[in-house]
């Protein structure tokens, strides 16, 4: 995509306007710079791309029959991956995820009100979306962008568990949900905690209730 409209761009006869261009331009290199939120280009281009190709292609005849084989083509490609998404059940998209540890976590918390959730941002937001009774006591998830700069540095040292103070933001969070293989160092640190206990574990994935 991004070397679509970058010779779109480069392209005079297009006649991309001023606003056209500086906000492709914004958005290549702020993609560029991101690992999240890529898909505002892609959404900019097919905003604003289509009229100054319509623009710059008049139509021909050989145009007008290709029209009826890219209109057929696209429909049989939609046709063809619904038919691929119906044919994926529930039960498989939801196979690589910890649902034995999903549950222990939502159940010790349901018999302590007062216990909190340290999450893998991974797990957060689909432990939100398995068990909605959790919303407002998990400490954060994969919206990073909420936390602030100094809500940043807390979760990053805790994730590496550097220093001695990586766990003092986080202490009265007991129930913990963490890969070990995404984050050997936090979870060892966890488990090293006198009176951890491991009340579900699977995969390398660990359910733990802290002291």
């Amino acid at each position: 995509m991004a070397a679509i409209v970058l010779v779109c761009i480069l392209r005079p006869e297009l006649r991309l306007g001023l606003f056209d261009t500086l906000c492709l331009v914004l958005l290549l290199l702020a993609g560029l710079d991101t690992v999240r939120n890529v898909v505002w280009l892609p959404l900019a281009a097919v905003v604003l791309l289509p009229a100054a190709l319509a623009r710059w292609s008049p139509e021909s005849a050989a145009r007008s029959r290709l029209r009826p084989i890219l209109t057929v083509a696209a429909l049989a490609g939609a046709i063809g991956v619904g038919a691929l998404a119906a044919g994926i059940s529930a039960s498989r998209l939801e196979a690589s995820w910890p649902r034995t540890e999903g549950d222990a976590i939502a159940a010790a918390a349901a018999k302590d009100p007062a216990l909190r959730v340290l999450s893998d941002a991974g797990y957060a937001d689909w432990l939100l979306w398995k068990h909605p009774a959790l919303r407002g006591r998990i400490a954060f998830d994969v919206r990073f962008e909420l936390l602030g700069d100094r809500g940043m540095k807390d979760t990053t040292r805790l994730e590496v568990a550097a220093g001695p103070d990586w766990n003092r933001p986080f202490a009265r969070y007991r129930l913990a949900l963490w890969r070990r293989a995404s984050m050997p160092q936090l979870v060892a640190s966890l488990l090293a905690e006198r009176g951890t206990r491991v009340i579900a574990r699977s995969h390398g994935v660990y359910a733990i209730l802290r002291p």
